[in-house]
């Protein structure tokens, strides 16, 4: 079987490829797909693995903070 990859379908395998990065935990790490010939077969997708330097919270105006619900995936 063949299968026809346009920009759509490329578009669509990217963000959900993304989400599921997102819902492993991994929010700032990106899939992006550089300018290719597709004509080999074969689609090439990087991974930008994103980094925290570090969290800072700010706990001054208790009633605007969300310190108390935000929650990272810890490896």
């Amino acid at each position: 079987m063949v299968y026809v990859w346009g920009e759509q379908r490329i578009n669509l395998l990217m963000s959900q490829t993304q989400n599921l990065m997102i819902g492993e935990g991994y929010t700032t790490t990106r899939i992006l797909v550089a300018p290719q010939n597709l004509s080999s077969g074969k689609l090439e997708l990087t991974v930008i693995p994103g980094l925290l330097g570090e969290i800072k919270i700010d706990l001054s105006d208790d009633i605007h903070t969300h310190a108390g619900r935000i929650q990272f995936k810890l490896l």
